[in-house]
């Protein structure tokens, strides 16, 4: 009986386990979502490979910029003595076939003791249009963005 018991509660024990902590799916938006948030939270934390990862090798931009450039730049970023602190707002992406565009705006802080509360003002925020498409291993790389102090505020 003390068996039956200990089964039936180790059955039951397992099936919560699957049911509640069992990763789902993620949608492609949410995987485009994830690759950005990803890359804040490598510049927060000043890690470069965990930022650079999000990008494809063959990034380019309008401005001029590859890979090897936006590397360099967060490699000065994060040579300086003041943290980062990003605040996104809800991302806007559409998605066809294999590519992708993600639109948000970004409160970007510097500095120490940079409060979460802090409340951007319009010189603070930079409206995003990022490019990606899916490589290898169906992960979301960011090919290209642009970015500008003009853009609809949702913050």
């Amino acid at each position: 009986m003390n068996k039956l018991i200990t089964s039936a509660l180790l059955f039951v024990f397992s099936t919560l386990l699957v049911v509640f902590v069992w990763p789902e799916d993620l949608t492609e938006e949410e995987k485009v979502e994830q690759t950005i948030l990803h890359i804040r939270d490598g510049i927060e934390q000043e890690v470069l490979a965990d930022v650079m990862e999000g990008f494809s090798q063959n990034y380019k931009d309008d401005a001029g910029g590859s890979y090897d450039m936006i590397k360099g730049l967060f490699m000065r970023q994060f040579l300086k003595s003041d943290p980062i602190t990003i605040q996104l707002s809800p991302m806007s992406i559409a998605i066809e076939d294999n590519a992708a565009e993600a639109n948000f705006e970004a409160a970007i802080f510097e500095g120490e003791g940079v409060s979460v509360f802090a409340i951007p003002n319009s010189e603070d925020i930079l409206y995003f249009s990022v490019q990606l498409t899916k490589e290898a291993e169906d992960e979301w790389k960011i090919t290209s963005h642009t970015r500008s102090f003009d853009g609809p505020s949702s913050l």
